[in-house]
């Protein structure tokens, strides 16, 4: 997560993302466990999930669309629940694009911290 290499960013909207990269590089069923499990454990230290915290003290917007087969809810609830506060989760009916509310309402929380209207 480049937001843990950079201290001068006072905000983070985190878009879709999974706790383990596995997750989308290892997602499909034909790949069995013996091959899954050594990757795991190689890339676990740079996993989404071992690094948003040390995004703080800035604030997080998570959003994340209910029908992404590679980030399901329960994923996606545990990867929002190792972030900071403060920080707000959002749920859409799309997929992995997310939607124009989704936009219109990332654009709202963005601006509403920077004050750029």
């Amino acid at each position: 997560m480049l937001g843990c290499l950079e201290d001068g960013i006072s905000a983070f909207v985190l878009m879709a993302g999974t706790p383990h990269f596995a997750d989308w590089f290892f997602y499909y069923p034909a790949i069995d466990e013996s091959a899954r499990k050594p990757y795991l454990r190689k890339f676990a230290a740079i996993d989404p999930v071992a690094n948003v915290k040390h995004l703080e003290p800035a604030p997080i917007l998570c959003q994340f669309g209910r029908q992404v087969p590679h980030v399901p809810e329960d994923k996606a609830k545990a990867f929002f629940d190792v972030a900071h506060e403060p920080k707000e989760l959002r749920w859409y009916g799309g997929g992995i694009a997310l939607d124009s509310q989704a936009t219109s309402e990332r654009l709202e929380w963005l601006n509403s911290r920077f004050d750029l209207h």
